[in-house]
């Protein structure tokens, strides 16, 4: 009777254990799954960050021909102004010159 009650503490045990071994395997299952979705989560977003990287890449490169043309256009637009300036002044004296003759 002893042994009896014995054996069925054991079993009891046996079960309690059973038990907490069952759910500490789902729950590393889970932790596993867990663990997959967020490699699979930062690759892509490695994989975005680096596209993202690669456009600002590109649009800084862009921004700076943009800007070396603007200054480019910008010394344009000085010596256009610079040479109309210079016939505008050239017409002002054929002017005078004629004013003087006529």
């Amino acid at each position: 009777m002893v042994r009896e009650q014995g054996q069925g503490v054991l079993n009891e045990k046996l079960k309690e254990l059973e038990e907490k071994i069952r759910k500490l395997l789902t729950e590393v299952s889970q932790s596993r799954q867990e663990k997959k979705d967020l490699t699979a989560s930062i690759k892509e977003l490695e994989s975005r960050v680096g596209t993202m990287a690669d456009q600002v890449n590109r649009e800084k490169a862009e921004k700076e021909q943009l800007m070396l043309e603007l200054k480019r256009i910008g010394e344009e637009r000085e010596e256009i102004r610079a040479k109309v300036e210079g016939m505008l002044a050239e017409v002002s004296r054929m002017e005078s010159n004629f004013r003087e003759l006529g």
